[in-house]
């Protein structure tokens, strides 16, 4: 299954969106036409 942030479902700093990002966040899934879709609500912690 594919996974996806959209921009606006990510609330947090615009470094951390990039592919090789980890972090640490409150977030909310979701699933349309075989995506899976997180909302970031809030990252808690940069991870690397």
């Amino acid at each position: 299954m594919e996974s996806k942030i959209l921009l606006e479902n990510y609330n947090g700093p615009r470094e951390l969106i990039k592919k090789s990002s980890n972090f640490k966040a409150l977030r909310e899934l979701y699933c349309n036409s075989k995506v899976l879709f997180v909302k970031v609500r809030q990252v808690l912690q940069k991870l690397n």
